[in-house]
């Protein structure tokens, strides 16, 4: 039997060596070459080692935890590692919390004590350090082991006179972190301290372990200097905190009594009486009372504060019931916090205040009643929001605010009031509310007899109403007697029509009410057949031309504001044979609108808008056609431009339209554009444009060969895909059937005018664009293409495919380059370009083949 124990008990010996053994062998692999790398590290050298080692140590699973640990603490104690190093390892051992497994041979072992950490023993080294304490002390203070309190309590007890106060602040800052209760009776006497920061760090300390035994020795320390002393009551209020929190709200209260003297400090006194209020240990109401009755005004804003944050809502009310018996300005402070704290059973005393005989009294009992008034509160709201003072002021705010089951219901109900001021604020408030319940009592109003408040109901049904009352609104327009009402009338209509949901019925109802309704009338109808749009909207508008002069206008108008291009030729005819001018100005203006939505190419557009030139029938007409011919990049526009230099009236815009032009065409002809802007600078209009010229003439050759001016179609976009999957995704302009897709001449802008910024003329993301120009070359010849894209780019010449890269890039010029061949007359060169997100952009320039300027090309969109 003795052979068999002794065995086993080797047996035993045997396993617990074993797994000292495994457990004490440092594991070493490839992993621990950053560790070394970082031996020698200093401040301001590559943290490429440091980051290797902080990402091991954020993403390590607990299996490895130790492994880690062990690396680190070996870095720390090498004797190579500089101080930076060690540093930055002190913060990576405060990063590596997980706490190392009780060996196995030690739990069987019980009756042996816990050992210390490795890496508290290896921070223990460092923790008088001058250099490295205050890191050493950061690593250790976060570690939940008990071997890391007593370490401070020890090196505590070990410091005298002599030590540096920096370093014994450190450690007692440590100590009171940790909240170890065992270090009390060390810290009590460096509340003594000659040196003031010393004491005030054991007085923090104390009050950050917050335990009985602490309160006691702070209440030991009351005669200490002004200072101290106050870092003294905040650590007792600490302590009186920790008490409330573990439930002792009895010893609680009464320490935050004795702080609440009014001998102590004013941030003490609130920080107290806002402790006691909330133990429930006294009455919270006569409290309130009492501190809102106080000189000091912290102490009444933090009744206040209080009324906001205690649960008793019955010491509340029975504050609330008290309230006439404060002064006016402790009622109006008393108002907000019950207003605050949100409670609807309080606001049977703002009521009652709202009629007090102090104005400031009733201006805070209606602004507390409009968080917490409800449906009963309205009738004040509305006795008192047309009055010229603060308390209308007050009530007209309140009202957009007030809140509440009903409180809708009694504000529509209220439009029967007899003062026709308040009918039309409550119309105003109703339509920010969008209370849409309240339409059909909003209808009535239309017929109320005073003027301001129809107009204030028109609009009212403009922002809320839809299909159901829509028909009333059209019916109503044919009774309005008055043009201004029936404008009105008309503008809310126009909104009402865009939130149709049956478009269809929408027009049929307009139509029918323009054939019944009488010239005056139908001024105000027609002018919303835009909003529809439709061949039956159009005919409908055309119908008024036969009309009164007013009509006829009103019609014009309607085709002018046409969302297609439908009524171009009417417009234009229009414009060519009208006597008045008003009517005359209105279909020119439609008319030049349509040439920008309609023109393909540059050469459309420049034709349509020398065609209005011609018709316009004063110098204000020709200046705004002036302006949109500086948008077309074509030699043509620059000539018909140049004819009005002279022109005293126009010579000014002709000139800088001419700058624009010279611009946008200095790519292709770089001579007309040089000879152009010379010819500003010799002959300017005004100082303005002669620096404008002389600018764009100093930036000349930058333009050479860009193209600066495009037609633009898009954006396109398909549901699910992104940036890069559209890229290959082929839609309209890219395909043979293309021509009804809708061009927007585009150009580049500042200080890099080749470059087009779809972000600032389109912006989002997920999209792509088209852009499409012409190259027109003398004769058949080689040449590069040099594009720049963000994010990628295809290219097409001549409908064929010469290039491709869906890249995700910055734009810049010349990123890409494909040498193409031009044939003799017009080439059509097509882009697209593809978004994903943030910035979005391309450009384009030819070159000749071996990189000089391309002659014998000209480029327009």
């Amino acid at each position: 039997m003795r052979y068999h124990t002794n065995r086993l008990t080797c047996c035993v010996m045997v396993l617990i060596l074993t797994a000292i053994t495994v457990i004490q062998s440092p594991a070493t692999d490839e992993k621990s070459a950053p560790y070394d790398a970082i031996l020698n590290y200093e401040y301001g050298q590559s943290r490429l080692a440091l980051s290797e080692v902080e990402e091991a140590v954020r993403v390590a699973p607990p299996a490895e935890a130790l492994i880690i640990e062990q690396r680190l603490i070996d870095t720390l104690t090498h004797y190579q590692a500089t101080d930076a190093c060690r540093q930055f390892v002190c913060r990576m051992l405060r990063r590596n919390t997980t706490t190392p497994t009780e060996p196995t041979w030690r739990r069987l072992l019980f009756f042996l004590p816990s050992p210390t950490p490795p890496r508290v023993k290896a921070l223990a080294h460092f923790i008088d350090d001058p250099t490295l304490s205050h890191m050493a002390l950061f690593a250790l203070q976060e570690m939940p082991s008990p071997a890391v309190d007593k370490l401070l309590r020890k090196t505590l007890a070990d410091m005298t006179p002599e030590t540096e106060p920096a370093l014994l602040i450190g450690i007692i800052g440590a100590i009171g972190q940790r909240g170890d209760g065992k270090a009390v009776k060390l810290l009590a006497p460096f509340v003594e301290s000659e040196n003031p920061d010393i004491a005030r760090a054991a007085l923090q300390a104390l009050g950050h372990i917050a335990t009985p035994k602490a309160a006691k020795t702070l209440e030991r320390f009351q005669v200490l200097p002004m200072a101290l002393n106050q870092v003294r009551l905040e650590s007792w209020l600490r302590c009186a905190d920790a008490r409330a929190d573990k439930g002792d709200l009895k010893t609680a209260a009464a320490m935050y009594m004795h702080a609440s003297k009014d001998y102590y400090p004013i941030q003490i006194q609130v920080a107290a009486h806002r402790g006691l209020a909330h133990t429930g240990r006294v009455d919270t109401a006569q409290l309130l009372v009492d501190l809102l009755e106080e000189e000091e005004r912290d102490l009444r804003l933090l009744a206040a504060k209080l009324l906001s944050e205690i649960t008793d809502d019955a010491a509340a009310l029975d504050f609330a019931a008290r309230l006439p018996e404060l002064s006016p300005e402790s009622q109006v402070i008393g108002i907000r916090g019950l207003a605050a704290r949100g409670d609807r059973n309080a606001s049977l005393y703002l009521i009652s205040a709202a009629s007090s005989q102090y104005s400031d009294v009733r201006v805070a009992a209606v602004m507390g009643l409009a968080e917490i008034g409800g449906a009963r509160a309205v009738p004040i709201f509305i006795n008192a929001c047309s009055k010229p003072d603060a308390l209308g002021q007050a009530a007209r705010t309140g009202l957009y605010r007030l809140s509440g089951y009903g409180v809708d219901k009694a504000l529509a109900n209220a439009l029967v009031h007899p003062d026709a001021q308040i009918r039309a604020i409550l119309l105003d408030v109703l339509t920010a509310r969008g209370i849409t319940d309240a339409l059909p009592e909003i209808l009535d109003a239309c017929g109320d007899g005073d003027a301001r408040v129809r107009e204030t109901a028109y609009k009212a049904l403009g922002a809320l109403a839809g299909d159901d009352f829509y028909p009333a609104m059209i019916e109503s327009i044919l009774e309005i007697p008055t043009p201004t009402e029936r404008e009105t009338m008309q503008t809310a209509l126009a909104s009402v029509v865009g939130r149709l949901t049956n478009q269809e019925r929408g027009l049929r109802l307009l139509t029918q009410a323009i054939r019944r309704a009488d010239d005056a009338a139908k001024v105000n109808l027609i002018p919303l057949l835009p909003r529809f749009g439709t061949q039956a909207a159009l005919n409908a508008a055309l119908s008024g031309l036969s009309g009164s002069d007013a009509l006829r206008t009103a019609s014009i108008r309607a085709l002018a504001d046409w969302p297609t291009p439908a009524p171009m030729q009417t417009l234009r005819e229009t414009a060519e044979k009208e006597t008045q001018l008003t009517g005359k100005v209105l279909a020119l203006r439609g008319y030049v609108r349509m040439i920008g939505q309609s023109a393909q190419n540059t050469d459309e557009r420049l034709k349509g808008y020398l065609e209005a030139m011609s018709l316009a029938p004063n110098d204000g007409e020709r200046r705004g056609i002036i302006s949109l011919l500086a948008n077309v990049p074509d030699s043509k526009a620059l000539e018909s431009v140049k004819r009005y230099w002279d022109n005293e009236a126009l010579a000014i815009d002709a000139q800088s339209a001419s700058v624009r032009i010279a611009v946008a065409t200095a790519g292709a002809d770089p001579k007309m554009a040089r000879d152009t802007l010379n010819a500003i600078i010799a002959k300017p209009a005004s100082p303005a444009v002669k620096v404008q010229a002389q600018e764009a003439l100093n930036k000349l050759d930058q333009y050479r060969n860009c193209v600066v001016s495009w037609m633009m179609a898009g954006p396109f976009a398909e549901d699910g895909k992104d940036g890069a999957a559209l890229f290959d995704i082929p839609f309209a302009p890219e395909t043979s059937d293309a021509r009804d897709i809708q061009w927007n001449l585009v150009s580049g802008a500042g200080d890099q005018p080749w470059m087009i910024d779809f972000g600032r003329l389109i912006g989002g993301e997920n999209k792509v664009v088209y852009l499409q120009t012409r190259i027109i070359s003398d004769s058949v010849q080689p040449a590069r293409l040099e594009l720049g894209s963000d994010d990628g780019v295809k290219a097409w010449l001549n409908g064929k495919l010469v290039h491709a890269n869906n890249a995700s890039r910055p734009a810049e010029l010349g990123q890409d380059a494909v040498d193409v061949t031009l044939k003799a007359g017009e080439n059509t060169l097509l882009l697209k370009i593809n978004q994903g997100g943030g910035n979005w952009a391309a450009c384009a320039r030819l070159r000749a083949t071996d990189g000089s300027a391309l002659e014998g090309v000209t480029i327009k969109p």
